[in-house]
């Protein structure tokens, strides 16, 4: 029985910017959901909602491995999001 959580989708420590952006895109462009582009791109589905709240709020700046600068305010928006 397979118990691994991300359902057969592995992911890596630390993706590329560029492929966060061309995910952001690509659901933002609709008409696919965040599970299907997860599935697509072989990332778990946090992970792209996470891109794209977080594309939302600060722009392409927001997927940049150098930005960590959220606010309190917006970890609570993200978390509540995912829910």
């Amino acid at each position: 029985m397979d118990t691994n959580p991300t359902d057969g989708v592995f992911s890596l420590a630390k993706h590329d910017e560029s492929l966060k952006l061309e995910i952001v895109q690509a659901y933002l462009a609709g008409p696919i959901g965040c599970k299907a582009l997860a599935k697509q791109y072989e990332v778990v589905p946090g992970s792209v909602r996470r891109w794209i709240a977080g594309y939302q709020q600060h722009g392409a700046r927001a997927l940049s491995k150098k930005f960590d600068h959220c606010s309190q305010e917006f970890k609570l928006r993200v978390l509540r999001e995912i829910r």
